[in-house]
């Protein structure tokens, strides 16, 4: 059993291997991942829920659609609020 920071790392991890190194994003950023003002194109939006939404359901056997999430809170998701968010929905980490 993983944890969701690492989940989250894994899909940082995934977009980063598509974008120049300029434009490359680490955990620790607070740079908006996923909606208004992304840092990310929305092919890489898209790229980034993917790969944390496969990574929860592979390890964890939790369902959790980002786009969704985002609707939900009404506010932009970064890494550090992602994570936060997936803490206090699904309780296990």
């Amino acid at each position: 059993m993983g944890n969701f920071h690492s989940y989250i790392l894994h899909a940082i991890d995934e977009v980063n291997k598509t974008i120049t190194c300029v434009e490359k994003i680490n955990y620790s950023d607070r740079k908006v991942l996923i909606g208004k003002n992304s840092v990310l194109d929305s092919l890489n939006q898209i790229n980034f829920s993917v790969s944390l939404e496969q990574k929860l359901i592979t390890e964890e056997n939790l369902t959790l659609n980002i786009f969704e999430l985002l609707n939900e809170t009404k506010t932009p998701l970064t890494a550090v609020n992602i994570e936060q968010i997936l803490k206090e929905k699904f309780g296990k980490f």
